[in-house]
């Protein structure tokens, strides 16, 4: 890792190394931090996980995806954020700091997980 603790709004390169099953995206791929820095830097092994969604260079203007443009977060390519696709990974499968996100950007997130989880 390059950057001593991952945080939230950071875009890490993620290596899942887990089998895909049906319309999972846990393939090599970028991933936005979204878990709390509290709980990213609090956690100790086995238990040093980190809530992160999945992004894609597929843009299909998915309601619930939230569009990216290079280079905010270190990305190179357009990408979107795919909120329905939050996951748990352990902090060691993050294997490459790329960049922060915008504020904005991050609120924009935050909207569709309220939409995703019911969340007030």
């Amino acid at each position: 890792m390059s950057a001593q603790w991952p945080a939230r709004g950071d875009i890490w390169l993620a290596d899942p190394a887990r089998d895909v099953i049906g319309h999972e995206q846990l393939g090599r791929r970028p991933v936005l931090v979204l878990s709390a820095d509290a709980f990213n830097r609090g956690a100790r092994p086995p238990w040093a996980l980190v809530i992160v969604a999945p992004l894609t260079t597929r843009l299909r203007g998915v309601s619930l995806h939230v569009p990216i443009q290079p280079p905010e977060g270190g990305l190179r390519y357009p990408s979107e954020v795919m909120a329905e696709q939050l996951y748990a990974a352990d902090q060691r499968r993050l294997i490459d700091y790329l960049g922060h996100v915008a504020p904005a950007t991050l609120r924009e997130v935050e909207d569709r997980l309220r939409i995703i989880l019911d969340l007030v």
